[in-house]
């Protein structure tokens, strides 16, 4: 879905440059490299969201199977 988001927001920025080069209006051009700016940031938030997630569920098995090991070699 974050995927989904990015190419929209991509999109729009370049339909937004294109038709600013069109009418000669810079306006367009510094809308559209605020858009792109946008765009990044969103997608480094949605990456260490994914990123913190994944390490919390990596450590949590981690434990788990340390967990599992010891009490099955203490409980045979």
């Amino acid at each position: 879905m974050l995927i989904s988001i990015e190419i929209m927001l991509l999109a729009v920025a370049l339909l937004i440059i294109l038709s600013s080069f069109s009418f000669d209006d810079i306006l367009g051009q510094t809308y559209g490299i605020y858009i792109i700016a946008i765009a990044g940031a969103e997608s480094a938030i949605g990456l260490g969201i994914l990123v913190a997630y994944y390490r919390s569920i990596s450590w949590s098995l981690v434990y788990y199977y340390y967990f599992v090991y010891h009490y099955m070699r203490e409980h045979p």
